[in-house]
């Protein structure tokens, strides 16, 4: 990934950029949870997105979630759920927040709209209108990191980078 990045930003300024792996340690190949910004990174690394999905078998996702113990959560984008209680769009832990303080026992989903999708098991991306409902829906991907490694590999040398095996 930082062979990418840099490669990306620094072209035509002579640099020369090697990883060097150690043949010793593979790639772990679990499945990995990201956050919004990894689609920032694919947008600036300049990757076709379906095809960065289509390569390493991700999933489109909202946020985490356990029921193991004690349930936690996170949720992601910035926007709030249209609702009774709050006739604009606004920051949804905002609006939770009010509730909160009006004496109400809000659900922190129902101020989410990734949430509320989510609960749904529906998904849409988001719209480019900033005045839209939907404008402010961020979203994150779940893949197998292996294949992310071979493909952002695969990205870098197209690139430039070259690999060396690090000395024993």
């Amino acid at each position: 990934m930082a062979a990418s990045v840099l490669a990306r930003a620094l072209p035509g300024t002579g640099t020369t950029i090697t990883v060097i792996e150690s043949p010793e340690i593979g790639t772990i190949g679990v499945g990995e949870a990201t956050i919004p910004p990894i689609i920032d990174l694919l947008r600036f690394l300049s990757i076709d997105e379906g095809d960065f999905v289509r390569h390493t078998q991700a999933t489109y996702k909202w946020g985490s979630s356990s029921a193991i113990g004690r349930s936690w959560g996170t949720r992601i984008g910035t926007r709030s759920a249209p609702s009774a209680l709050q006739s604009i769009v606004a920051p949804f832990h905002h609006c939770w927040h009010q509730a909160r303080a009006s004496g109400l026992e809000p659900r922190l989903n129902d101020f989410s709209l990734c949430a509320a999708l989510g609960d749904e098991g529906k998904f849409r991306f988001p719209d480019a209108d900033p005045g839209s409902e939907a404008a402010g829906l961020r979203y994150a991907l779940h893949f197998d990191a292996t294949l992310v490694a071979k493909y952002l590999r695969a990205y870098a040398e197209r690139l430039g980078v070259s690999a060396s095996n690090a000395p024993s």
